[in-house]
């Protein structure tokens, strides 16, 4: 059992490679064709934004085997065992709820969307929220097991790392129309909005539940306050919110900050750096900002910047 799971999240990690290389292909590519040949790739925009929400899903399920997503876990830490054990289950709970609304938005819009074609390259878009029950399955599994060997002993939520620290038109005509809730019309509502708002984000927080699940959390906590709750709408705004063409500068500079890593330009750059700069008192601090400010001009990035320098330093 454990080599099939071993060999499915390699596949993940395999497919997150591939989707990644053809978002590159695609953007890179277009980018040439539209300016050595005045020509371009009609679907590049469209299916590199669809490759990308799949990488950040697929990637938020490597992430939650690996317990790599940000969090924080201070006052888990300094709590006494049962009571940390409680709080880490509550967290849980917490997290298998909004992996729910993930599931089950994602499947009814899966299903509304799925002879809805695509603008520009005709694909159903029951394929892009198909990327919804991709995460939330997996990630539903996962919880759930580590939520049993929580209750059972096998994890120490004392000194194990949970967390990091630190997306048819009848179909749609039949759906019963949201009604919506009383907004805030006065300081006592808008006290009680921000107070809720606040809870739900800074509560879950604090039981150990990644950032990420938490601004869910705190999302349906507001959503039902107003009374707009409606899961499909959960799994299309989350879809929704990682489908964006500039986002997809994120991955493609730290790809290229690793790219600079691995050739060896980093390390030049910092190795001029401590050149110039690296014998005056308190010269690190001198190197880091020498070699960001070469990097700087040849990359463009803050983020670049940070992953190419980040691992040179930390070494």
């Amino acid at each position: 059992m454990t080599r099939i799971i071993d060999f499915y999240f390699f596949a993940l990690k395999v497919a997150i490679a591939l989707l990644l290389a053809g978002m590159v292909v695609l953007v890179f590519g277009n980018v040439v064709l539209r300016y050595a040949f005045n020509q371009g790739i009609t679907v590049s925009e469209e299916l590199s934004r669809i490759f990308f929400v799949w990488v950040t899903f697929l990637g938020a399920v490597v992430a939650m085997r690996e317990h790599g997503h940000l969090g924080v876990d201070t006052v888990i830490k300094r709590l006494p065992p049962l009571a940390a054990r409680i709080a880490v289950l509550s967290g849980y709970a917490l997290m298998l709820f909004a992996t729910w609304l993930m599931i089950s938005g994602s499947w009814a819009q899966t299903l509304i969307n799925l002879h809805v074609g695509a603008p520009a390259t005709g694909l159903s878009m029951g394929f892009f929220y198909g990327a919804g029950l991709a995460f939330g399955v997996p990630a539903f599994l996962i919880l759930l097991a580590d939520a049993f060997a929580i209750a059972t002993g096998r994890i120490d939520v004392t000194t194990a790392e949970l967390v990091r620290d630190s997306e048819d038109e009848m179909a749609l005509d039949d759906l019963p129309e949201p009604v919506l809730g009383p907004f805030p019309s006065s300081a006592e509502d808008l006290v009680m909005t921000v107070t809720i708002f606040l809870g739900a984000l800074l509560g879950p927080m604090a039981l150990g539940v990644p950032i990420a699940f938490a601004l869910i959390i705190s999302g349906v906590a507001l959503m039902l306050y107003l009374g707009l709750f409606d899961a499909q709408i959960v799994a299309q705004n989350v879809l929704n919110g990682a489908d964006s063409f500039p986002l997809m500068a994120v991955p493609f500079f730290l790809l290229a900050g690793e790219v600079m890593n691995t050739g060896g330009l980093s390390r030049r750059i910092v190795a001029l750096a401590m050149a110039m700069v690296g014998h005056v008192r308190g010269g690190l601090g001198f190197v880091a900002i020498f070699a960001a400010c070469i990097l700087s001009s040849l990359s463009g990035s803050a983020v670049a910047d940070a992953a190419a320098l980040g691992r040179c330093f930390c070494r």
